[in-house]
């Protein structure tokens, strides 16, 4: 069994600001994705499944060009519907938890 290690690491994150991508697939990490990482502008690509995270999914990241959130224990963010100019969300194969946050009708120009 291998032990859990914590991503919460938010100063270290938010002092790589020109990072494209991430990928921390399959490393034992546990815990809530840090919000640090949403202040990544130059962020195109977030891979972070295989691990044991849990908690709410932050909104910008489901807006990322490549994105991989499978394999943990996920949730829908519940501010979801304040991304209000999204017209395609793909959360294929993301094992999320929890119930579609009613906010989820705000997402009034998603097509697909």
């Amino acid at each position: 069994c291998r032990a859990c290690v914590g991503v919460d690491r938010s100063p270290l994150w938010a002092a790589l600001g020109a990072l494209t991508r991430i990928d921390l697939s399959n490393q034992g990490l546990c815990g809530p994705i840090p919000p640090a990482f949403t202040t990544l502008s130059r962020l195109q690509s977030f891979k972070v499944g295989g691990n044991r995270l849990t908690g709410p999914i932050p909104a910008p990241l489901l807006l990322l060009p490549s994105r991989n959130f499978g394999r943990n224990r996920l949730e829908l963010p519940s501010d979801i519907g304040a991304l209000l100019h999204v017209q395609s969300l793909d959360l294929n194969s993301q094992d999320l938890v929890g119930n579609i946050p009613p906010s989820w009708s705000g997402l009034t120009h998603l097509t697909r």
